[in-house]
């Protein structure tokens, strides 16, 4: 289960910059330094994005296990933005 949850956050990039602060996307870490918040780039964090997600996306294609739970785990995710619970 918690395998899925994990593959789940990692097929929303919108969710990872939002909940944890790191925009897998643009390459960027948001941070306080000195009291002062600012998004320090990282485009290293955009590689190694990019090939989890590919091996990720293999693993997922492989176990139908793990795909039914990473589907369900999506399911609810739309049921809350519809409901406008997700923000």
């Amino acid at each position: 289960m918690t395998e899925a949850l994990h593959i789940f956050l990692l097929m929303h990039p919108e969710i990872i910059e939002h909940k944890f602060q790191v925009d897998v996307i643009r390459g960027r870490i948001h941070r306080v330094i000195d009291g002062q918040e600012i998004w320090e780039p990282s485009p290293e964090t955009v590689t190694d994005y990019e090939r989890l997600r590919a091996y990720v996306e293999r693993v997922v294609e492989n176990d139908s296990e793990i795909w039914r739970l990473v589907s369900a785990f999506e399911k609810g995710y739309r049921h809350q933005l519809r409901a406008g619970a997700w923000t």
